[in-house]
């Protein structure tokens, strides 16, 4: 049994470009607050409810802060024999000063009557109310809580056989992507899935040899609308061989998403349908690698 447990402080120092990057301008997908309730309240049509793209100039800060968080963990692992083991591992992590502007929450702020330029958000609107452009350099505005449990099982079944899995649990995932927007529990809500989980199993061929052939399995989560549904579970196939030869080193080849499968895809977000922070958009593809030590 080896039982073991850690506290740590950190900091992220400003990213040289995002202290004097040169202004540019994009347009992000995120829903207007202010509009929406506007629309709602007049009756009738709500186009502005729904995820739009935006005109954002923004640039760099020379006054960005250094990012600050505080980590805890405690875990145990159980080993009776050399063919069995098990673990659990509880973290808890805070992340104050983060470098984002999350555009919903400003919306979602401003909708809670918070002035935004007092922040240093400039928005512009026509005289429909909807957005016309915004002007946002970067800025140390959201925090992040977040706590969970990683959970480690291994077993062999045969000499040469053995089943493994890996299991990332989020409790929760609280964030204010804004001053004002109000903190919540965002996990769950599109592109925070609660879970992750990679079982495989592998296979020694020889003392050379190994093939392996594993699962990647992403929670789903609730697409950008709210009440338009949410998108299923996600599991990828993956399958690598390697061989290792003392004199030339260790050589692999592999298939990432053997099947071919395609990601879920959010319909309520016609603008960006894929999430690639999650999912990976390639499809399925063949991998090689060589790996020698001296």
């Amino acid at each position: 049994v080896l039982i073991r447990g850690s506290f740590g402080t950190g900091f992220k120092a400003p990213r040289l470009q995002d202290l004097y990057a040169s202004t540019s301008s994009g347009y992000p997908t995120f829903i207007d607050a202010v509009a929406c309730n506007a629309e709602k309240k007049a009756g009738g049509a709500s186009p502005d409810c729904s995820p739009q793209q935006y005109l954002v100039t923004s640039g760099g800060n020379t006054g960005l802060k250094q990012e600050m968080s505080l980590s805890y963990n405690a875990g145990v692992v159980y080993e009776p024999n050399t063919n069995f083991n098990v673990g659990a591992d509880w973290f808890l992590t805070l992340i104050k000063n983060v470098v984002n502007i999350d555009y919903t929450d400003a919306m979602q702020a401003a909708a809670n009557g918070v002035n935004l330029a007092n922040y240093g958000v400039i928005v512009t609107r026509n005289a429909a109310g909807q957005i016309d452009n915004i002007q946002a350099p970067l800025q140390n505005l959201s925090k992040q809580e977040v706590s969970g449990i990683d959970i480690t099982a291994s077993y062999r079944i045969l000499p040469r056989l053995k089943l493994s899995t890996d299991h990332s649990q989020l409790f929760y995932f609280k964030e204010e992507g804004f001053p004002g927007a109000g903190e919540r529990n965002k996990l769950g809500e599109n592109g925070r899935p609660a879970w992750r989980n990679t079982t495989s199993i592998d296979y020694t061929i020889s003392d050379s040899q190994e093939f392996s052939l594993a699962a990647l399995t992403t929670a789903g989560q609730g697409k950008l609308v709210v009440g338009d549904g949410d998108l299923s579970n996600y599991t990828e196939y993956d399958a690598s061989y390697s061989y290792k030869s003392k004199s030339l080193g260790k050589f692999s080849l592999g298939v990432k998403n053997i099947l071919g499968t395609t990601p879920p895809i959010d319909d309520s977000n016609p603008l960006d349908q894929l999430n690639t922070t999650i999912y990976d958009q390639i499809g399925r593809q063949l991998v090689a690698g060589y790996k020698v030590s001296f």
